[in-house]
């Protein structure tokens, strides 16, 4: 989709122009990557491989080339005067100072560790990298409503999501 958007021809194809790309969901970006390197990699030194960490250390770091991929497309879609956003869910976590003291810190939920750290790629290759500090709480209403509470310490506001029924609902609404 990256390369069809970076044709200008295509670009003019809209009814109404768009300015700005939104890839939403880079964990499930991941996980696709993921399951691509598995079908690719059936097998490593003789054993089945069933998921990525049957490919280990080089398993992340073959991954890394596809957010390689990824990010150069965006820069060319920017080349062709698209902005591109990208989202994903973030994480607290705790690290050490240097005198044994703790503190928590926001970070990417992507793999992050080693050379194969998504989460420094993202900073590198980014102009923004925002994170939004707020509390969801989601309760069901009901099959195919539920509401969503988001507090960030300021302020707090509910709103209503509504759903089509599907077995992803459900299982989405039991969590």
């Amino acid at each position: 989709m990256i390369r069809w958007l970076c044709s200008r021809e295509n670009l003019k194809s809209f009814e109404q122009p768009i300015k700005t790309v939104i890839i939403d969901g880079m964990a499930f970006l991941e996980r696709m990557f993921y399951q691509d390197l598995v079908e690719k990699n059936k097998e490593k030194n003789g054993k089945p491989v069933f998921d990525i960490v049957d490919l280990g250390y080089d398993g992340q770091l073959k991954a890394m080339e596809y957010w390689e991929k990824l990010f150069t497309g965006a820069e060319a879609l920017r080349r062709v005067g698209l902005n591109v956003i990208f989202v994903t869910h973030s994480l607290l976590k705790n690290a050490d100072n240097a005198d044994g003291t703790r503190y928590k810190y926001i970070d990417m939920e992507l793999q992050a560790f080693g050379n194969a750290n998504v989460p420094n790629l993202f900073a590198k290759r980014s102009d923004f990298v925002y994170y939004i500090d707020s509390q969801v709480q989601s309760t069901t209403q009901g099959a195919g409503a539920w509401t969503r509470r988001v507090a960030n310490g300021k302020s707090e506001s509910n709103f209503q999501v509504h759903t089509r029924q599907t077995p992803l609902f459900y299982a989405k609404s039991l969590s």
